[in-house]
C-alpha cells in the first residue's frame, strides 16, 4: 500500500513539463500580472504529439538560457459538465479545436499577443515557428547554442540577411 501511495504522489511530478509553470483558474492572475513577460500555452489537460514535444523542447531550451521569460501552460479537461480551467479558456476565447494556442502576455500588462497557430508540420517546423515568434516578440532567441554570444549571432544574422552588405565585404 505504501508503494502505491508513493507512486501516486510522484505522478504529478512525472507529468510536469521541465521549465514550465502549470497554471489554473486560481493561480493564473498571480503569475500573469504584468510584472514579467509570460508565454502561456492553452491546451488540453494531458497534451501529446509533435506540438507538445516542440513546446517541451522550447521550454527546456529557454530554461537553459536563463531568460526572464516565464513559460506557463493552462490545461483544460475535456470531460465533465464544468471542466477545470474552462473559464480561463473562455476568457481568452480559446477554442479546443485550435489547441495548442499560444499567447504572449507582455511585461507591463496590456493585451496578449497571439502566438503561432496550430501547425500540421513536423516537430521541427513547430519548434521553429514558436522560436521565431519568441525571438521577434519576446526578444528571446531559442536558436542559440551553448557557447554562442547573442550579440554576435544578431550581427551575423544582419550581415547574412542583407545581400548587398554581404557582397560589399566579399
Amino acid at each position: 500500500m505504501k508503494l502505491i501511495y508513493t507512486a501516486l504522489l510522484a505522478l504529478p511530478a512525472a507529468l510536469a513539463t521541465k521549465g514550465v509553470v502549470t497554471l489554473d483558474d486560481l493561480t493564473f492572475d498571480k503569475i500573469v500580472d504584468g510584472s514579467r513577460q509570460v508565454l502561456v500555452k492553452f491546451d488540453k489537460q494531458y497534451a501529446y504529439g509533435d506540438a507538445e514535444d516542440a513546446f517541451k523542447e522550447t521550454a527546456e531550451k529557454l530554461g537553459e538560457l536563463k531568460s526572464g521569460l516565464v513559460i506557463a501552460e493552462v490545461g483544460m479537461q475535456d470531460y465533465g459538465d464544468d471542466p477545470e480551467n474552462k473559464k480561463l479558456h473562455d476568457k481568452y476565447e480559446i477554442n479546443k479545436d485550435d489547441f495548442p494556442v499560444y499567447k504572449l502576455f507582455p511585461k507591463g500588462g496590456g493585451a496578449p499577443l497571439d502566438g503561432p497557430k496550430k501547425a500540421d508540420g513536423s516537430k521541427d517546423d513547430q519548434k521553429g515557428a514558436l522560436g521565431s515568434f519568441l525571438k521577434v516578440n519576446a526578444g528571446v532567441n531559442t536558436f542559440m547554442g551553448k557557447g554562442q554570444i547573442g550579440a554576435f549571432d544578431d550581427l551575423a544574422e544582419k550581415f547574412t540577411g542583407d545581400a548587398e552588405i554581404g557582397r560589399a565585404h566579399v
